[in-house]
């Protein structure tokens, strides 16, 4: 079984720029790469050299928990995003990098119950068909997108010359029903050129993945240097990598053909220089921040900060509207974020705090 332990006291509550108060509810010596919420008082989080943790918001007891498959942490990989399904608080599903016999490493998604301190009945869903040994760019966020489906994504690990396969999985986001077969209504379950679980391609470090109420489901990708996107997923879509960028390569020179080119999507919004984009959220329902409804909120790794981003409609077209950039003051490299059940903002960095942003006195 899993080891339980004590957490230390949180640090007092601390005022932010931006009317923000930011609470460090606890503190690991890992990156905390993933969480969701289990209850409106317990959390799991996923460490990447490979521990899972179970952690209750109110006690601060944190469990560690037995049964998962083996990881390959190596570079970047390691395990990844974690997501409590919705409709059975029970079940959780995972991506992780799986070893390949002679081969390196995979990225893979697994399900199992949970009970307690452990996991069980755990199945692999999924592993990547691109194994590599390289530590780059496995992904990965999961993101429910109906009743009977997930969709989550894969980066181009490094081998940009796959992610343009159709039949590869490197680059792509990947959408199967919840016991890991193939949706009929996929884009390409029918298409004999293109790998039938794909649902979008042309990607390059995809690790932000939210789906709003309205469906609108949005993607957060790394560029090189420079060409951070944005992007709305469609399906069948193709984004572009590395065919097309805003970016640069890290010596200098272009990548591709530039940025736009008739049959590819472009980004909704980009950033150059880079920010990092990590995990993303949208802000709806119960929460402790009205004015932010509707709003897309973005953790970056090299930016340190939080992006607040809002689009418009007109017609049938999404656009950038403005962005305003929040929580620089914790000088962290913010890794994910998840509304709570409690409206207020969780996150959790490479410098391993999980930590809980509300709105103080000044907030507007």
């Amino acid at each position: 079984m899993g080891s339980i332990a004590q957490a230390s006291q949180s640090p007092s509550p601390r005022e932010l720029s931006g009317g923000l108060l930011f609470e460090e509810v606890t503190r690991s010596s890992d990156i905390l790469w993933g969480f969701d919420f289990i209850s409106g008082e317990e959390v799991l989080w996923t460490e990447r050299s490979g521990k899972l943790v179970r952690f209750h918001l109110k006690t601060k007891v944190r469990q560690e928990i037995s049964g998962l498959p083996k990881v390959w942490a190596k570079g970047q990989g390691g395990l990844l995003d974690i997501r409590v399904d919705p409709q059975d608080k029970s079940r959780v599903y995972f991506t992780y990098s799986a070893e390949v016999s002679g081969k390196g490493g995979a990225t893979a998604l697994g399900t199992a119950k949970i009970q307690g301190s452990a996991l069980t009945e755990f199945k692999q869903l999924f592993v990547s068909n691109t194994p590599t040994s390289s530590g780059q760019h496995f992904g990965s966020r999961i993101e429910f997108d109906s009743p009977n489906t997930l969709i989550f994504s894969i980066g181009d690990r490094g081998e940009r010359e796959f992610v343009q396969n159709p039949k590869s999985h490197n680059g792509k986001v990947i959408r199967l029903t919840r016991d890991g077969q193939i949706p009929s209504d996929n884009p390409f379950a029918n298409s004999p050129s293109h790998a039938p679980e794909v649902f979008t391609l042309g990607h390059r470090s995809p690790q932000g993945l939210a789906m709003r109420s309205d469906s609108l489901l949005v993607l957060a990708e790394m560029g090189p240097r420079g060409g951070d996107e944005i992007n709305i997923l469609k399906p069948r879509g193709n984004y572009g990598w590395p065919i097309l960028t805003f970016g640069r390569e890290y010596w200098g020179p272009r990548i591709g053909e530039g940025s736009t080119k008739a049959g590819f999507e472009s980004p909704v919004h980009q950033w150059t220089p880079s920010i990092s984009p990590s995990g993303i959220v949208w802000v709806e329902d119960k929460t402790l921040f009205p004015s932010w409804k509707g709003s897309l909120l973005v953790g970056c790794l090299s930016g340190k900060q939080m992006r607040r981003i809002e689009f418009q409609k007109v017609g049938n077209q999404w656009s950038f509207l403005r962005e305003q950039s929040l929580l620089a003051d914790l000088d962290a490299r913010i890794r994910n974020l998840r509304m709570g059940p409690d409206g207020a903002l969780y996150l959790s960095t490479d410098g391993g705090v999980f930590g809980r942003v509300s709105p103080g006195k000044k907030f507007q």
